[in-house]
């Protein structure tokens, strides 16, 4: 009878076990609903623009030129068909993308679309980082694996 009680308990306990993995597990992996704000670009270690994503309908596109000793960093809108030192940003509400760069090896641009809040992009030979500003509703702001 005792072996039986205790049978019955490992098996509940187990059970216990298994369902509380299953629901962290589940808790940690179904994303939140991610809302972006905004967007930073940062050129040289300066903001140089930030753009309120809120209102934003279509798409924007910014080239952003990194500052030299004597010229600091700039951005226009559009693309500009320059020889100087570039990246060409395109900003829209599916997320942000760098579409054109003038550095070695371009990797910057193969970091396709970003829309996660919080998630940079970055160029390092034109010492550029864009990053989405906004918060994710309903989930946690931190994990530890």
């Amino acid at each position: 009878m005792r072996i039986k009680s205790q049978k019955s308990a490992e098996f509940i306990l187990t059970a216990v076990l298994i369902l509380t993995a299953v629901i962290s597990l589940a808790l940690i992996l179904i994303p939140g609903k991610e809302k972006a704000k905004s967007v930073t670009v940062i050129s040289g270690g300066q903001t140089v623009k930030t753009i309120d994503m809120t209102g934003l309908s279509g798409e924007m596109i910014l080239t952003v030129f990194p500052g030299t000793a004597d010229r600091p960093p700039r951005v226009s809108e559009g693309v500009a068909l320059t020889d100087e030192p570039h990246n060409t940003i395109r900003i829209a509400e599916a997320g942000v993308c760098i579409i054109d760069s003038d550095c070695r090896g371009r990797i910057c641009i193969s970091q396709g679309v970003v829309s996660t809040p919080g998630v940079p992009l970055v160029c390092l030979p034109n010492r550029l980082i864009v990053v989405i500003n906004g918060e994710k509703e309903g989930s946690v702001d931190a994990q530890t694996y």
